[in-house]
């Protein structure tokens, strides 16, 4: 695969690798999301969170240290079962699709701790 068909994000996890709680979506963990939910936030509870950038991924780890202690990366194929969407601010995603598939992308020579 070249570089042009995959694109890669950042995510904050708790273990190296993720565990399987950490693939599940708000609306799995919590249930729906209110009933006047602006259509961002009904997509964020679908979704996963990720940053295009290590440097995104560790400012929201230093903000809300309780998501994780590690900032972890994921290549992701262009056309594949996962999609993405920018969402909230310039530099974040929502990660959406076949979202169980996601460990498979995960970069295995790549963790960085939250400092």
């Amino acid at each position: 695969m070249d570089d042009l068909s995959i694109v890669t994000f950042y995510r904050i996890a708790k273990l190296f690798p993720p565990s399987a709680e950490e693939y599940r979506t708000k609306r799995q963990k919590d249930g729906s999301p209110p009933p006047n939910a602006k259509i961002e936030v009904i997509r964020a509870y679908d979704g996963l969170s990720a940053f295009d950038s290590e440097a995104g991924a560790m400012r929201q780890g230093i903000r809300f240290p309780a998501m994780g202690t590690k900032v972890v990366r994921y290549h992701l194929p262009v056309n594949g079962e996962i999609s993405w969407g920018q969402s909230f601010r310039a530099g974040h995603y929502t990660l959406a699709g076949e979202l169980d598939s996601l460990a498979e992308y995960l970069d295995m020579e790549f963790v960085v701790e939250i400092h």
